[in-house]
């Protein structure tokens, strides 16, 4: 790791969070499943205001409706962030305590009966009036692949035992089949923008965790036959994520994903980073067409996005893993001037990495 490059939170940047969090602790009466299983509401879906009842929902894309239910999502990022700020601090300090506060926050969401997460995203991006769940719904657990690298420290730290990592672990092993397997999964693996990446790239990180081979395989496999060729454009871009009412954001996060699955799968004896299409693209490509854009937001030649243009760019994670797998000194350079993501749900929700030193 370069001296310069400061991969750690300082504490002034992390919120004070004092509670172990699971979705019980919010309610939500719009859900068909129970107080342990995940609900959510699709961003861009709002009343109709031609009917009394509002129902069903229409679509505005890139307009995000504060009134939907967010409440579980809040939740999950509040518990994805505590379990990996306590494993860093545990890394850091050597002091135990911090390891046995990262075991209660993982215990409450994923272990403990009572308060458990129920493995599976049946109720996600649910569409007032039109549908209880929908495919698309499977990326709101993208937090979660932080903290499956979190457990991942926490073993390599020796501060799991053999019952306590089991049990994590027996978790993550129901979700990713539930995942990889069930009609919500399949729709979304198969989608050919960002929520297709990031299935891979959750898909990915889950199977790190549980060694499942086979899966790790696959995903290898489809970001060079699938993903890569099917996404970018000649240029660089991303066609489908520049269509959007927010292409700037939408295209960020896509390289993001593309980086971050690179950096999940590459081995010594396959290198992601360095794969190429058969029309010569790789990932570099995609951050050579972005990486002017970052260094100036106003010289973008796409419409705005119409919503948190003003929030973009923060640390972009794809440029730290480009400059450090490609020994590009620019990227690095950019992105120690860049700020990072807030810690604020509104602007945070939209970025994949918070916690860069659990992918070193």
């Amino acid at each position: 790791m370069n001296p310069e490059i400061s991969l750690s939170n300082s504490p002034e940047e992390f919120p004070a969070f004092n509670k172990l969090y699971s979705l019980v602790d919010i309610p939500c009466e719009l859900s068909p499943g129970s107080p342990n299983e995940y609900y959510s509401n699709g961003d861009y879906w709002w009343p109709d205001e031609t009917k009394t009842d509002g129902l069903p929902y229409i679509r505005k894309d890139g307009e995000s409706n504060p009134d939907n239910f967010f409440g579980h999502r809040q939740l999950m990022m509040k518990m994805a962030w505590l379990s990996s700020e306590f494993t860093l601090k545990f890394e850091r300090t050597k002091d135990r305590k911090y390891a046995r506060q990262a075991w209660d926050v993982l215990h409450h969401w994923f272990v403990k009966p009572a308060t458990k997460m129920q493995p599976h995203l049946q109720y996600a991006q649910a569409i007032p009036g039109r549908c209880t769940g929908r495919g698309i719904g499977l990326i709101d657990t993208f937090y979660l692949v932080e903290t499956a690298l979190a457990i991942l420290r926490l073993k390599k730290l020796e501060a799991l035992d053999q019952e306590q990592f089991g049990a994590l672990r027996g978790w993550f092993a129901d979700y990713l089949h539930w995942f990889s397997t069930s009609e919500f999964g399949l729709k979304e693996k198969a989608e050919a923008n960002n929520h297709g990446t990031y299935w891979h790239v959750q898909a990915a990180a889950f199977a790190l965790l549980t060694e499942n081979q086979p899966i790790l395989e696959m995903c290898r496999e489809d970001y060079k036959t699938v993903l890569l060729p099917g996404q970018m454009a000649e240029d660089g871009s991303f066609p489908r994520e520049i269509a959007r009412t927010r292409p700037y954001g939408y295209s960020i996060f896509n390289l993001e994903g593309m980086a971050a699955l690179c950096r999940i799968l590459t081995t010594p004896e396959d290198n992601l980073f360095h794969f190429r299409t058969p029309r010569g693209l790789s990932l570099r490509d995609g951050i050579e067409f972005m990486y002017p854009y970052l260094v100036d937001k106003n010289s973008w030649p796409y419409p705005k996005d119409i919503l948190y243009w003003n929030s973009w760019p923060n640390k972009p994670s794809c440029l730290l893993f480009a400059g450090k797998a490609y020994q590009e000194r620019k990227y690095l350079d950019l992105w120690n001037t860049l700020p990072r993501s807030p810690w604020d749900f509104k602007t945070a929700h939209g970025t994949l990495v918070h916690n860069h030193e659990l992918w070193f």
